[in-house]
C-alpha cells in the first residue's frame, strides 16, 4: 500500500491493490478534508472520500475516537476527545471487508475566536462620531481561519470601560447581551479623542459551550 500527498486543503491519495478470488482488484480511494490535517472537537468536520470504479454505497468507513456519518456524497466527522483519531476506507467484497487505507488526524480542541465591535477588532481606530451615532453589536469570528468562518457565536455578556490617555480604567459597566445598553451609550456621549474602550472578560457561548475570550482596545480618534 502506497500514501502519498498532504493535507492542507489538496486531496491526500490512498493506492492499494487487493487479490479477491484470484482477480486482482485495484482500487484508488482519496480522502480530503476542509480542516487540513485536524479534526476539531464540538462541530462536524467535513471529509469528502471516494474510490475509482466504486459505487459510494459499497464504502464502509469508520472513524476511532469519535463518529463519522455519511451526508450526501460527502462525510461528517465528529471527534470526540483531545489525541488523535483515525479514519478507514474498506469496501465489502464478496463477503470480504477488504481495507484500502486510512488516515490519521490531529484532535483539538476549538480555537477561541476573536471579538469585534461591527468591524472593528483590537488595535482598530474609530471616529468619535461614529461610535456616538451607531449602537454596533459584538461578535466572535475565526476571521484567519477559513475552514472555522462559518463556526457560530453569541455574546452573552461583557465589561465595557472607558480608558484614561495613560490607558488606566476611568468607569466599567456590566453589559448583557451583544449590544451596549443604555447606561453606556451615556458614558459614549462623554468620552473624547483622549479615551480609549475596552470590551473586557467577553462570554460567548459556541462549540463547547461557554469560554470567555481575550479582550480588546478600541481607540478614539
Amino acid at each position: 500500500m502506497v500514501f502519498y500527498g498532504v493535507l492542507f486543503g489538496m486531496f491526500f491519495q490512498i493506492k492499494a491493490q487487493s487479490d479477491v478470488n484470484n482477480n486482482t482488484q485495484k482500487y484508488v480511494a482519496s480522502i480530503s478534508s476542509d480542516m487540513m490535517n485536524v479534526l476539531y472537537i464540538g462541530i462536524d468536520n467535513p471529509i469528502s472520500i471516494a474510490v475509482s470504479n466504486i459505487s459510494m454505497d459499497d464504502l464502509i468507513v469508520e472513524m476511532t475516537n469519535g463518529n463519522i456519518r455519511k451526508i450526501g456524497n460527502n462525510y461528517l466527522a465528529r471527534a470526540f476527545q483531545k489525541g488523535e483519531s483515525k479514519i478507514s476506507v474498506f469496501i465489502k467484497k464478496k463477503g470480504e471487508k477488504i481495507h484500502l487505507g486510512s488516515m490519521v488526524f490531529r484532535v483539538e480542541y476549538m480555537p477561541k475566536p476573536e471579538v469585534s465591535w461591527g468591524k472593528l477588532y483590537d488595535g482598530d481606530s474609530v471616529s468619535l462620531t461614529q461610535i456616538q451615532e451607531n449602537n454596533f453589536q459584538f461578535f466572535a469570528s475565526h476571521r484567519w481561519i477559513g475552514c472555522l468562518e462559518g463556526v457560530k457565536y453569541k455574546i452573552q455578556s461583557f465589561e465595557f470601560s472607558i480608558l484614561s490617555k495613560d490607558f488606566k480604567i476611568m468607569k466599567t459597566i456590566n453589559v448583557e447581551g451583544n449590544k451596549l445598553n443604555e447606561e453606556a451609550l451615556d458614558i459614549l456621549k462623554e468620552i473624547t479623542t483622549e479615551n480609549s474602550i475596552m470590551i473586557d472578560r467577553v462570554l460567548a457561548i459556541g462549540p463547547g459551550g461557554e469560554k470567555y475570550l481575550q479582550s480588546i482596545i478600541i481607540h478614539i480618534r
